[in-house]
C-alpha cells in the first residue's frame, strides 16, 4: 500500500513538471521603462487638495489648471500565448509622477504649490503579435487598475509669516483602460527587445487626505490642528454644511473629484521566453 502510494504521488508531481514544462515554453516575463506625457489638465479646486484651508493660518488658493498623467514609469510583465499569435498580458506598473509647480498671487498672498503623485497600476491585457521571424509588430488592449498617492505641498506668505504645509490623499481605487502598439525584436531564442507606443484613459478619486506636516514660520504646529483641520473625507454627496457642521474631533467632509491620469507614453524593455 505504502509503494503504490508513492508511486502515485511521483506521477501525480511528473505530470505536473510536464505540463509546468509545456505552459512554460509559451509563457515569458518582461521588464520596461518609460515616460509618458498628459494629455489633458483639468481645473483643480485647492480647497479639496489642502485640508487646514479651514484652518485661520490659511487664505483660501485659487483654482489651478494641472494633470497628473505626466511622469515615468516603470512594469514588470508576465504573459502566456495561447498561440503563436495570440496571448494574455499582465502588467505591474509603478507610476512616479513628475512634480507641478504653480505659483500663484493673491490679494497679498504669495502661493507655492508643488503637487505629484506615485500610482501603481495591474494592467491586464489581450495581445496580438504579428508571425514574422525576427522583427515581430504587436498590439495590446486592456484594461488598468489603479491606486496611489497625491502630494500637494503649498508654502504661503503673507508679509512676515510664512506657511510650508504637507498634504498627502488616497485610498481610491480605479479603473480605466490602455492600449499599445510596439516591436518585439527577437535578440536569441529566449531574448527580445522591445518599443511601444503606449496610451492610458484614466482618472483617480481619493476618498481621504491627511496633513502630514504644518510648519508655520519654521515651527511644527501640527499638533496644533483639530482633526477637521488636519483630515478630509472626500464623499460623493451632503459635505458639511452650516446646518450640519463637522466637529473639531470629526474630519472634515467635502465632495469627491476626479484628478485626470491621461497620458501617451513611449516604454522600451526587454523579454525573456520562459
Amino acid at each position: 500500500m505504502k509503494k503504490y502510494y508513492i508511486k502515485t504521488n511521483c506521477i501525480l508531481i511528473l505530470i505536473v513538471l510536464m505540463i509546468c514544462n509545456i505552459n512554460a515554453q509559451k509563457s515569458y516575463v518582461g521588464v520596461s521603462f518609460g515616460y509618458g506625457t498628459n494629455i489633458n489638465t483639468y481645473s483643480a479646486d485647492m480647497g479639496n487638495f489642502i485640508v487646514a484651508s479651514n484652518s485661520s493660518y490659511l487664505s483660501k488658493v485659487a483654482p489651478v489648471d494641472v494633470s497628473f498623467g505626466k511622469g515615468i514609469n516603470c512594469e514588470a510583465t508576465y504573459g502566456y500565448m495561447f498561440d503563436k499569435n495570440w496571448g494574455f498580458d499582465l502588467g505591474l506598473n509603478f507610476v512616479a509622477g513628475c512634480v507641478q509647480k504653480i505659483n500663484t498671487i493673491e490679494t497679498g498672498y504669495t502661493n507655492s504649490l508643488q503637487l505629484s503623485s506615485g500610482m501603481i497600476r495591474l494592467c491586464p491585457s489581450l495581445i496580438y503579435v504579428t508571425s514574422f521571424k525576427v522583427i515581430r509588430p504587436y498590439a495590446k488592449v486592456g484594461f488598468v487598475i489603479n491606486t496611489g498617492d497625491i502630494y500637494y505641498k503649498l508654502v504661503q506668505t503673507y508679509q512676515y509669516n510664512e506657511c510650508d504645509v504637507n498634504t498627502v490623499m488616497n485610498g481610491g481605487v480605479s479603473t480605466g483602460y490602455n492600449a499599445s502598439i510596439g516591436v518585439l525584436i527577437k535578440l536569441s531564442e529566449r531574448i527580445s527587445f522591445f518599443s511601444e507606443l503606449n496610451f492610458v484613459k484614466l482618472s483617480y478619486t481619493p476618498i481621504k487626505g491627511t496633513i502630514e506636516s504644518y510648519n508655520l514660520n519654521g515651527i511644527d504646529i501640527r499638533d496644533k490642528l483639530t482633526t477637521r483641520e488636519k483630515e478630509i473625507d472626500y464623499v460623493i454627496s451632503n459635505p458639511n454644511s452650516t446646518a450640519n457642521p463637522a466637529l473639531d474631533t470629526q474630519a472634515c467632509k467635502a465632495l469627491q473629484f476626479n484628478t485626470t491620469l491621461d497620458n501617451i507614453g513611449f516604454n522600451i524593455g526587454f523579454r525573456f521566453n520562459l
